[in-house]
């Protein structure tokens, strides 16, 4: 499983680079400073503003598919 999630994220990588918002990152576990962490906790608060799901409209499916391993992952 580990070895197709590599795959999985090394095409992701590949095929569309992008720059993840800094919330998203800190939620991955990304090692930040002390201005990005503050930087994404504004994002966090704007989006906690939003009435609705988030924006998944850029994400193609392995994008989508990579973030919902993540998310199981980080829930249990």
């Amino acid at each position: 499983m580990i070895r197709s999630l590599d795959r999985r994220l090394g095409s992701i990588e590949r095929a569309q680079p992008a720059t993840l918002p800094l919330s998203l990152r800190r939620w991955l576990g990304e090692p930040l400073t002390n201005e990005q962490h503050q930087v994404a906790e504004t994002e966090v608060k704007a989006a906690s503003g939003f009435v609705g799901p988030p924006d998944y409209r850029r994400m193609d499916t392995d994008m989508l598919d990579w973030l919902s391993m993540r998310g199981d992952h980080h829930a249990s």
